[in-house]
């Protein structure tokens, strides 16, 4: 391999983990459009790996009947309006969250040993 082929592999390599680096963590899933699930335009899911309970979390934001989360627009550092609460009803498993600018805030209801505190989001690999 030539010296030049080798830096242009350096360098695709070094951009391709730039670019991953900065979706850090939310994944856009949109539902497709069958018989039996018409797509409604514009909705879409954008997930993210919850550290606190180990579970994937998803803001449904656009078009449609139903609770929707309004989104900045970042994958860099996105917020969601207003909080993600998880299982509301069941306290043992109750996962409460605030998204701002790429951070993830824990209210004091959340079951687990993040309640109260905030982290980073981070990349995941789900799909």
């Amino acid at each position: 391999m030539t010296d030049d082929v080798r830096t242009v592999i350096d360098l695709y390599l070094s951009l391709r983990q730039a670019a991953r680096q900065k979706m850090i963590g939310v994944k856009i899933y949109e539902y497709p459009m069958d018989e039996t699930n018409p797509r409604i335009d514009g909705l879409r899911q954008l997930w993210f790996h919850c550290p606190g309970c180990k579970n994937d979390h998803a803001f449904t934001v656009g078009g449609g009947p139903g609770p929707r989360w309004i989104w900045n627009g970042s994958f860099e550092s996105p917020t969601f309006h207003p909080s993600l609460m998880c299982n509301r009803d069941h306290p043992a498993s109750r996962c409460h969250s605030i998204v701002t600018d790429g951070v993830i805030q824990f209210q004091g209801d959340c079951f687990h040993e993040m309640a109260g505190k905030s982290v980073p989001m981070v990349d995941w690999e789900a799909w």
